[in-house]
């Protein structure tokens, strides 16, 4: 597997990215419901949280090459990226504020971006990201939903050149 390093984008990100050269992302959400500790639980009682980004394994697969029913050009390479997130949920008690626990849990994830054909494919896989959106609230009695949006890019900086 290729050294895979990772950048996160600024806070003053502003979703415009430079289009010199084409743009390879995956935008996704990840979600889950946890078990909260005990029943007399609200989103009041949920303090912050969290959120590491850990890339487990990337690898660059062939595919086909044609137009996808959604229109976008597939060009015969994918980088598949499995990663995690490590969430810690901040809470406390609903009746005592002083009583502070963590709720840690991994959120797996798994997405693919479609990128050039001409790359080299032993190079560093250079990963940059931007969390979007992070939704932590109590959905029932007893369960916290949490959800994250990222935008995934590829930085295509090592291109073969033509013989």
């Amino acid at each position: 597997m290729p050294n895979v390093i990772l950048k996160k984008l600024s806070s003053n990100f502003t979703g415009s990215i430079p289009c010199t050269k084409k743009t390879c992302f995956s935008q996704f959400t990840v979600s889950d419901s946890i078990s909260a500790p005990f029943d007399s639980f609200n989103n009041k009682c949920i303090d912050g949280n969290k959120l590491d980004l850990i890339i487990d394994g990337a690898s660059f697969v062939d595919s086909i090459c044609e137009n996808s029913f959604e229109g976008q050009n597939l060009t015969g390479k994918k980088l598949i990226i499995i990663g995690h997130f490590e969430s810690k949920i901040f809470c406390h008690y609903s009746n005592n504020h002083k009583k502070c626990f963590t709720i840690n849990k991994k959120l797996p994830f798994s997405t693919f971006i479609v990128v050039p054909l001409d790359i080299c494919i032993d190079a560093t896989i250079n990963l940059s990201y931007y969390i979007e959106d992070i939704t932590v609230a109590v959905l029932v009695k007893g369960k916290i939903f949490v959800a994250v949006s990222l935008l995934l890019k590829y930085e295509n900086e090592y291109i073969l050149e033509q013989l």
